[in-house]
């Protein structure tokens, strides 16, 4: 059985991912804008307002969701290494308080890291984190591991 020690560094930091959601708001958007003032061109009165309002709408949407990434980009959101684990919004927890730490699925397509820490489950969305979930199950029982 191969060594996976030399696979991991000391300490893995998991950080926010592309926003491709927000490429496709403004993308989207921008297509409807393009409906609209197509409708100028065309003289077809009907197709201009609710295009140009549901293109603005889209726009304001992907505008938001950047800066809510904005804030959160710069910060680590999970924060694993042979001690514990760290999660943004939560204290550090060490391996020999978690109870159980697993990738759960928590919808279409989504999931989460789950774990308990002093008897309370904290539960962080996977969404939009530039990791995939069979690789942080992995991690999870490597640090886990190497912990004990």
């Amino acid at each position: 059985m191969k060594n996976t020690q030399s696979f991991f560094p000391a300490e893995t930091k998991i950080y926010m991912g592309f926003p491709t959601n927000i490429v496709i708001f403004f993308a989207v958007g921008v297509i409807f804008i393009l409906v609209g003032f197509s409708g100028f061109y065309f003289n077809e009165t009907q197709a201009i307002w609710p295009s140009l309002i549901l293109g603005n709408i889209l726009i304001g949407i992907g505008f938001w969701e950047l800066s809510r990434r904005k804030k959160y980009s710069n910060q680590p959101q999970i924060v694993l290494n042979e001690r514990g684990i760290q999660v943004i919004g939560h204290d550090f927890a060490e391996w020999k308080e978690i109870k159980y730490a697993r990738v759960a699925a928590s919808g279409a397509a989504t999931s989460c890291l789950v774990f308990t820490h002093k008897d309370k489950e904290i539960s962080v969305s996977l969404v939009g984190l530039n990791v995939k979930d069979d690789k942080l199950e992995i991690m999870l029982s490597h640090y886990r591991k190497s912990a004990k």
